[in-house]
C-alpha cells in the first residue's frame, strides 16, 4: 500500500471513529462502523482503492444496461419499487 493509500485509510477510519464517538455505548450501529473500517482497510491493502474511488464517484449515476442485466441475473429487479427503498 502506498503512503497516500495509508493516509486515506487513516483519514476514513478517523471519520468513522468520529461518528462512533457520538453513538451510545450499546448502539448496534457500532458493528456497521467497525465492519466498514475493516472493509476499507482490507480493500486498500488488496489494491482496490482506485476501484472504490471510481464507484464512489458514480454512486448517483444511472445504471448501465450491463449492470441492470447483472442485477436481474442475481434476482434483483431494479425496476421493482420494493427494491428501491
Amino acid at each position: 500500500m502506498s503512503p497516500e493509500d495509508e493516509a486515506e485509510v487513516r483519514r476514513l477510519t478517523d471519520l468513522l471513529a468520529a461518528i462512533d464517538q457520538d453513538l451510545a455505548e450499546s448502539s448496534p450501529l457500532r458493528e456497521a462502523l467497525q465492519k466498514a473500517g475493516l472493509a476499507i482497510s482490507y480493500a486498500f491493502m488488496d489494491g482496490r482503492r482506485n476501484e472504490i474511488e471510481s464507484v464512489y464517484k458514480n454512486l448517483d449515476a444511472e445504471l448501465s444496461d450491463e449492470q441492470i442485466a447483472h442485477l436481474r441475473s442475481i434476482g434483483f429487479d431494479p425496476d421493482d419499487p420494493t427494491h428501491n427503498s
